[in-house]
């Protein structure tokens, strides 16, 4: 199978200011908040993909994309970063997931060095430490913590984070130290689900096939949070079949502005946004992505 990966230097044309934001639903958490956020905008031109036009929201400096995504490199002072377009064959596995493609976005030897920051308070940090074990149960990534003895083998890791407006992690293995952003509230399920990303996979309402599974309903999503369900940046290219089940769906409600569905499965045995722990088909799809290594 050939995949073939593509980086995308986007340039940010302009702000806008959004201000009196009422609330966001982060998956299955509400996050009530009166801060003013902005947004960023521009357009993205590579190979097939011509002037696509991408929104993102900035809160605290950093460039969030669909909700929970921290588009690496985006802040009020550095107008430029990289995003990631996956090419792929289902027809060749029966994986069914969503993910950045190449070799240099996986982590080395399955292997996810973490850290986490002192001011994650003890609760936190045992729902982290249930969401670490639960990867290492299920799939085949090692999650090894990085220590001041064993820093010099571990350059690139993630740092666990507080971070008082909600859930959000890089996609992919960037390099040196990335952030895995969390608040108290964010559960055990969201903390799996973050992780997720940081080891490759975007979100699986992302995929290009989604208006064959799920309905979207605009009037019921927060005007400032469209762009999170019409910007999918993998335009197309999908690995598998779409899978209800994912840690890594939408919930039904997710910025709904009137509490009322934001997506509507097609199909009534189709649900949607379970944040309990892996799906079977995550973990086929993670363990197609790091294979088991065999130990000689």
């Amino acid at each position: 199978m050939k995949k073939l990966a593509k980086f995308i230097i986007v340039a940010i044309t302009q702000f806008s200011f959004v201000a009196n934001v009422s609330s966001e639903e982060l998956f299955e958490s509400q996050n009530e908040y009166n801060k003013s956020h902005l947004t960023g905008s521009g357009f993205i031109t590579a190979h097939e993909l011509k002037n696509k036009y991408v929104e993102f929201t900035v809160i605290d400096k950093r460039a969030i994309f669909e909700g929970d995504i921290i588009l690496s490199g985006v802040s009020k002072f550095n107008m430029q970063f990289e995003i990631y377009k996956l090419k792929s064959s289902s027809s060749d596995y029966e994986t069914k997931g969503i993910a950045i493609t190449g070799s240099k976005y996986r982590w080395k030897n399955n292997t996810l060095p973490y850290q986490i920051n002192e001011n994650i308070g003890t609760e936190l940090k045992l729902k982290i430490l249930d969401a670490i074990e639960h990867w290492k149960l299920n799939t085949n990534i090692e999650l090894v913590e990085r220590t001041d003895k064993n820093s010099k083998l571990y350059n690139d890791y993630v740092e666990f984070l507080y971070w008082s407006e909600g859930c959000a992690a890089d996609v992919g293995r960037k390099s040196g130290r990335q952030e895995i952003l969390l608040k108290n509230a964010c559960s055990t399920g969201n903390i799996i689900h973050e992780i997720g990303h940081a080891l490759g996979l975007w979100h699986e309402q992302s995929r290009s096939d989604r208006d064959q599974y799920v309905e979207i309903i605009n009037k019921n999503i927060e005007p400032w949070s469209k762009h999170n369900f019409e910007q999918r940046i993998t335009d197309g290219d999908d690995i598998g079949e779409y899978d209800c089940a994912s840690i890594m769906h939408y919930g039904s409600r997710a910025f709904s502005i009137n509490n009322a569905p934001t997506i509507r499965p097609k199909d009534s045995d189709c649900v949607i946004g379970q944040r309990q722990g892996l799906s079977q088909n995550d973990i086929a799809t993670i363990n197609y992505l790091y294979p088991k290594i065999e130990i000689e």
